[in-house]
This record gives C-alpha cells, structure tokens and sequence, in this order.
C-alpha cells in the first residue's frame, strides 16, 4: 500500500473548501479520512470496513457519504473512494506535525526544547565549561526556538486574518 505523507498539506481553513462541523469529523469519519489520505490510491467501502475493524462495509459507506457530503472526498464510478489532490489536515491532528513517519503534538517539541534546554545547562555547570560555550549554545538554541515560535505564530495570525477578511466579505 502506498503511503502519503500528510503532515505538511494544509488545513481546511488554508484551501477556503466547505467548512465542517468538527463534530462532524470526529471518531470513525477522522479515522477514514486519514485512512484515503494515508492510502494514496482510491478504496472501497469493504476494503475500509476491514483495515479499521469497522462493524460492517455500510457503516463504512456512511462515513464515506458524509465526507463526500462535505467535500473532502471523491467517488469514482467504480464505487471507490479517493481524496482528489492534498488531503487536508482536520480535527484532532492539525496540530501536530509528522517526524519520521510519526504525528506528533506541536507543543510537545517546545516542551522538548525547554527541558533540553535545562539540561545543557546543567551539563556546562557540572563540567565547569567555558562561559562563550553556554553563550553560544543560549544565542543558536534561542534563534531555532523563535524561528519556530514566529512560524506558528504566523499561521495563527494568517488564519485570523483570513476569518476576519471572509466575514467582512460576508456582510
């Protein structure tokens, strides 16, 4: 089975497609939309029903109807099911970002940075190193963390901005 990696596609709100309720993507409509988006190639309700253990290939098919509903997926005459270009990043996951090959929360890699943060600078204390060394470790780890800080904070003000722009188009 081929495998797309999905971590940099955009979000809903960045590709301007219908807006979903997010209750509409939770639980077992999350799991078969990242299922077509991790396949790459179109599949059956059968074929989905049995990779997430779905109860039967019509709960699949239901599933199915309300991602087609919503625009996220295409169907083929075949009956298979496809997501047509990028897939978009929905619900639960688009805050995370995939490092080699696993999601994994935003957040936790700031928090990862902070302790080894910390740590370093109990390394340099117990091994009484040079000050310019701590200095440059200080000025390089702080420059990647801001870079870091002003990308999110970029897509957050992108995002607020495209809100605000739509409503006023709206009106």
């Amino acid at each position: 089975m081929k495998k797309r990696d999905i971590s940099t596609y955009p979000t809903i709100e960045q590709v301007g497609r219908k807006k979903v309720e997010i209750d509409d993507l939770k639980g077992n409509t999350l799991k078969v939309y990242y299922y077509l988006a991790d396949t790459a190639e179109p599949s059956g309700p059968r074929e989905i029903q049995r990779q997430l253990g779905l109860s039967s290939p019509s709960l699949a098919v239901y599933h199915l109807n309300r991602l087609l509903e919503a625009n996220l997926v295409q169907k083929t005459a075949d009956g298979r099911y496809f997501i047509e270009g990028d897939p978009v990043r929905l619900g639960e996951l688009k805050d995370h970002v995939k490092i080699a090959g696993n999601l994994i929360p935003r957040i936790l890699l700031y928090i990862y940075h902070a302790l080894l943060s910390i740590f370093v600078a109990v390394i340099f204390y117990i091994n009484d190193l040079p000050i310019v060394y701590w200095f440059a470790y200080t000025i390089g780890s702080s420059l990647i963390f801001s870079g870091l800080l002003l990308y999110d904070a970029k897509k957050l003000y992108g995002h607020l901005i495209q809100k605000k722009l739509g409503k006023k188009g709206e009106s």
